[in-house]
């Protein structure tokens, strides 16, 4: 596996290179400082098989900037818990994981996965998912029509291509519809959707 690492602090940058060399077969790893150093190295080649980048600081223009350099490369975002609302919304630009630096070494491990097969992992905070899922929020839910087709879909067990085939679109507008019912179910994964589709839709 060869990884790109795009971190402002040295010290995350060697945490985050010592996970990969401890629970991965890696054959390199580079770092970068930031996404202009970042641009750099991908321009020089070769594409990473994973992209792992903090994105604190940093406009959602530079998930953009980073998923058109490298669209082979799996895309992990790393953020704060309090800035999590927002840059969950990168998996519409491109990125494949999102999850904050509370997460464990083997929810890490998992978004680095999930991000190698080109598919979608988001691991909100605990104290959000725990308020989110107070109460009645599970009766709040609301899809729409298309989001539902693709739901159903995705709990058949079909990829995003042949959900995309089956249902007449592109696979990135899939791509949009899933990280939006990952947002509206609160769930982090496929399997949880896929769970929560066979609890409650017919």
């Amino acid at each position: 596996m060869k990884v790109l690492i795009v971190d402002e602090y040295w010290a995350q940058r060697m945490g985050l290179s010592q996970v990969f060399q401890d629970h991965f077969h890696v054959d390199s790893i580079r770092e970068a400082e930031g996404p202009k150093e970042a641009l750099r190295l991908l321009a020089e080649g070769p594409a990473p098989d994973v992209i792992v980048a903090d994105l604190n600081g940093h406009e959602l223009s530079v998930v953009d900037l980073l998923a058109d350099a490298a669209p082979s490369s799996g895309l992990v975002l790393l953020t704060h818990p309090e800035d999590f609302d927002k840059h969950e919304r990168a998996i519409d630009k491109g990125a494949h994981s999102v999850l904050s630096y509370c997460a464990t070494p083997e929810e890490f491990k998992q978004a680095v996965k999930v991000a190698l097969d080109r598919e979608i992992f988001l691991r909100r905070p605990r104290k959000i998912v725990q308020g989110a899922r107070n109460g009645s929020a599970e009766d709040s839910v609301r899809l729409t029509p298309r989001q539902t087709d693709v739901l159903k879909l995705l709990a058949e067990g079909k990829s995003n291509s042949e959900i995309a085939e089956h249902l007449g679109m592109s696979p990135n507008t899939v791509r949009i519809h899933v990280s939006s019912i990952f947002r509206a179910l609160n769930v982090d994964n496929r399997t949880q959707a896929a769970l929560w589709a066979r609890g409650h839709l017919a």
